[in-house]
């Protein structure tokens, strides 16, 4: 491949690296905004007199701010896989684009060889292709699903709280990294356990007792709050 091009392929995967870098960035900052906005709506509602009313009203509200945000995450969500897909099919389009000119240069019984080598890496493309397509697509249903899921304000008895950490390693030598992620787990009565996020694991931890829990059918929670400061409305 002449140096121009392979040129313009480091560049165009440099841009693919920066979409991922500013969309994973634009994602945390959004992250720690909604989470201020939320505790401080919680407080608000703690340090009101009395015990504060859960209404239709406010699920309501917990439920559309669910859907925003599952809205927001599986956008971004795409905008990583399509730019993530884009820099893997680039960088096997650049491989194929050198085994031919690879192809060019070699022995001619050799050539058969190479361009078997070529076929492959465009199968892999293909099915690297066809499998982004069926993420995509398994994304959105998910996220219609939740949509359409009915919901409703649960009681949760919260014995204890839990926090599993997975290690994933990529790479090797001296690009080797190591990346930790942290799932929050609530611990109910009779050994079940329901997945939450870090601010209502925090909430309920330590503090054992009855919870009022936005949900869904499906057992997504969206919003919890305490029976010590809450009341629950009909």
């Amino acid at each position: 491949m002449r140096g121009n091009n392979r040129k313009q392929f480091v560049i165009g995967f440099m841009i693919f690296f920066v979409i991922i870098a500013v969309t994973m960035g634009k994602a945390f900052i959004k992250q720690e905004k909604q989470a201020k906005i939320e505790k401080a709506r919680y407080e608000k509602m703690v340090n009101e007199e009395g015990k504060y009313k859960l209404t239709k009203d406010v699920l309501e509200e917990d439920h559309d701010r669910y859907l925003e945000d599952a809205e927001e995450g599986e956008k971004i969500f795409k905008d990583l896989i399509t730019a993530f897909a884009g820099a893997m099919i680039l960088v096997l389009i650049y491989m194929f684009m050198n085994i031919f000119d690879f192809a060019s240069i070699v022995p001619v019984k050799n050539k058969a060889l190479v361009k078997a080598g070529a076929l492959i890496i465009l199968g892999v493309i293909v099915v690297f292709s066809a499998n982004f397509f069926s993420e995509i697509f398994r994304v959105s249903k998910k996220s219609e699903g939740n949509k359409n899921a009915k919901y409703d304000f649960y009681e949760l008895n919260v014995v204890s709280t839990h926090v599993e950490t997975k290690t994933t390693t990529t790479g090797s030598g001296s690009d080797r990294r190591t990346t930790r992620t942290n799932y929050y787990y609530l611990d109910l009565e009779g050994n079940k356990e329901i997945k939450t996020n870090q601010m209502y694991y925090e909430r309920a931890k330590d503090n054992p007792g009855l919870y009022y829990a936005g949900m869904t059918e499906k057992g997504a929670l969206f919003s919890l709050y305490p029976a010590t400061e809450f009341e629950l409305v009909n």
